[in-house]
This record gives C-alpha cells, structure tokens and sequence, in this order.
C-alpha cells in the first residue's frame, strides 16, 4: 500500500503532462525568490525548431523573466568608520543595513529559442494561473493544446 501511494506521488508531482503533434509541455507552480509563479517546461519534437512565443491562457498569464536591479553601495574604510562614530549613542545603529533599497523588479518577455528534438525550454509565469489554454508559434507553425 505504501509502495503505491509513494508511486502515485512521484507520478503527479507535475501538475499537467500535455503531448501535442510537435511538443510535449509539463506545468507545476514553484517557488521562487519573487512568490509562487507558474513554471511551463517545452519539449521539442521537431529536429530543428524556434519557438517564437509561448502564450497561456490567450495572453492573460503572460510569460516572463524577472531582472531585479542590483544595489551597490561604496563604502571604504573612513566612510565606515565616521558612520559608526556618528552613531554611537544610537541603540537601533545597524553597520550591515543598508538604506539603499533596490527600485523593483523588471519583467521582460522571453526571446525566440531554438530547439532539436528532445530538447526543453523553460518558461516561467508573471504570477501563479489556472492553465486551460497554452499556445505556442513556431516555425513550424501555431500548435495549441487546451486543458
């Protein structure tokens, strides 16, 4: 009894298999640094194949990559020195916070990939969606699957 509920756990650890005529497409949520998202994985059937754009749910789930800024701040020797000396009396002083916070992060859309056959794609979600519809333009054509 153990033995197939492990089985049916491993089994269903991705939400959705699809297989369509070109491409097969497996789809879960994951965790990552900015919150839960929808991540799709494509796999190519064709052996030389670009994939234009990937669309779930006809653009209401948009697809893309985060690019956070990234912070530097300048601080030598002195300039740490007289922060902590302007500081002494103070009880909430914390030498390793800094006040320089990053402005958010930038989504941007995912360029065209090209693929042989077997190889797989990621895309991941801008937010976590209910798939009923993915779409994918390639050079071979549009293929659809529908859930």
């Amino acid at each position: 009894m153990r033995k197939l509920l492990l089985a049916l756990l491993v089994t269903t650890s991705f939400s959705t298999v699809a297989q369509m005529d070109g491409f097969s497409i497996k789809y879960k949520n994951i965790d990552t640094h900015y919150g839960t998202r929808t991540k799709l994985f494509v796999t190519s059937h064709f052996d030389d194949v670009v994939i234009n754009k990937v669309e779930v749910n006809r653009g209401n789930c948009p697809l893309a990559w985060p690019k956070t800024p990234t912070v530097k701040v300048k601080k030598d020797k002195y300039s740490q020195s007289d922060d902590l000396l302007n500081n002494l009396s103070n009880p909430d002083y914390n030498p390793n916070k800094s006040n320089v916070k990053a402005q958010g992060t930038t989504w941007h859309p995912y360029e065209p990939v090209r693929l042989a056959f077997g190889q797989t794609t990621g895309y991941v979600a801008t937010s976590v969606c209910n798939v009923i519809e993915i779409t994918i333009s390639s050079s071979e054509g549009d293929y659809r699957f529908t859930d």
